[in-house]
């Protein structure tokens, strides 16, 4: 049950940051009552904080193990980061969103502690690019000429802007979003 618990309320959360997460609609789908929900969690915060770090855990060690995979290969690690991050999940999730922390980090007024987690995941995410970029500028892979700080910005544009814009692209433009994807990248390299 608890499970099952996370896995509507991460889709909730996803659909539309802590605002959108409701225990009475997850007692619904789940054909049970609110009150069995707080068995498993004692408020909305315990448990949009426990989706929260769970959303995190599962895509920070998947960007770290990608980011080893295809160390000081930036244009590698974006473009499957991309495949992996945007259209596996879409496929995978529906066109709910992407990412809690990207929800969270919308609306302001959330409990501090999901605005601190979603802040250092996102801090987490620069830190993961910048160091790809920086060694991929060092192996001659990315242009030296625009600093790291800079692309690392960029790249998180990208990620996010293609996010929101493959919410409502049809499945078959999908091929669209990642040539975006790619001819961004094309721009750094040497």
């Amino acid at each position: 049950m608890r499970e099952k618990i996370l896995e509507i309320a991460e889709q909730q959360m996803k659909a539309g940051g802590y605002s959108f997460l409701s225990f009475a609609q997850i007692a619904k789908a789940l054909g049970t009552t609110r009150a069995n929900l707080h068995y498993h969690f004692k408020n909305k915060e315990t448990l949009a904080v426990e989706v929260t770090k769970r959303f995190i855990a599962d895509h920070h060690g998947g960007m770290v193990k990608m980011a080893e995979a295809y160390a000081g290969n930036f244009p590698k690690y974006f473009s499957v980061l991309c495949e992996d991050f945007l259209w596996t999940n879409f496929e995978n999730h529906g066109r709910v969103g992407t990412c809690v922390c990207a929800q969270i980090i919308r609306y302001p007024d959330v409990p501090e502690v999901l605005l601190n987690l979603a802040k250092k995941h996102f801090e987490n995410l620069r830190k993961i690019l910048l160091e790809q970029i920086l060694s991929s500028q060092e192996k001659g892979i990315i242009k030296k000429d625009v600093a790291g700080k800079v692309i690392a910005a960029e790249a998180g544009c990208m990620l996010f802007g293609l996010a929101q814009m493959a919410l409502y692209v049809e499945p078959h433009d999908c091929g669209i979003m990642k040539e975006v994807a790619a001819n961004w990248v094309k721009h750094y390299l040497p």
